[in-house]
C-alpha cells in the first residue's frame, strides 16, 4: 500500500485562488481610500497652480487659484484677473473649476485661500500667505506651499 502526502496542483491552485479573492476584497477596506483621494486632490491642485503660473508667464496678463469652503462644499478654480473669467482646461476644454467632494470625496480646504501670479510668474497673496491645505476626514493633511519666487512644493 502506498502512502501520498502533499496536495495535489489542483488543490494548491484552489487554495491561492480563494486566498487571492479573499485579499482582493477586504484589502481595500483596511487600506482606507481618504489618503489617496488627499493625495491626488493635492496633486490636481499643485498641477492647476502650475498651469496659472504657465500661464501668466506666457500671456503676460494675471492669472490665480482661488478656493472655497463652506459646510456644503470645497473647490477651487483657475481664473483670469483681467477679466474674471473662469480658464478653460486645455485638456478637455471644460471651465477649470474642480468641486473636490465630487472629484475626491472626503477632501476639503480647510480654510479659503487666493492666490493670483503676474506675467513673471511671481505669486502674490490675497490670502493664506503661499500656503494652500487640504485635508481629509480622517484628519490628515497635505500643504501646498508657493515661496516668492513661485515655486510650488508638495509636503
Amino acid at each position: 500500500m502506498k502512502n501520498n502526502f502533499g496536495f495535489t496542483l489542483i488543490e494548491l491552485v484552489l487554495v491561492i485562488s480563494i486566498l487571492g479573492l479573499i485579499g482582493t476584497v477586504t484589502l481595500p477596506l483596511f487600506l482606507g481610500t481618504d489618503d489617496i483621494a488627499l493625495d491626488g486632490a493635492s496633486r490636481k491642485l499643485e498641477s492647476d497652480l502650475r498651469y496659472a503660473q504657465s500661464l501668466a508667464t506666457t500671456t503676460g496678463d494675471q492669472y490665480g487659484v482661488r478656493t472655497t469652503t463652506s459646510p456644503t462644499n470645497s473647490t477651487y478654480e483657475v481664473y483670469r484677473l483681467f477679466d474674471n473669467s473662469i480658464v478653460t482646461s486645455p485638456y478637455d476644454h471644460q471651465p477649470m473649476q474642480e468641486d473636490l467632494d465630487v472629484s475626491f470625496d472626503g477632501v476639503f480646504f480647510p480654510n479659503t485661500e487666493h492666490v493670483t501670479f503676474d506675467a513673471n510668474g511671481t505669486p502674490s497673496f490675497v490670502s493664506g500667505g503661499g500656503i494652500l491645505e487640504l485635508e481629509n476626514k480622517s484628519g490628515n493633511q497635505k500643504t501646498l506651499t508657493i515661496n516668492t519666487l513661485g515655486l510650488v512644493t508638495l509636503q
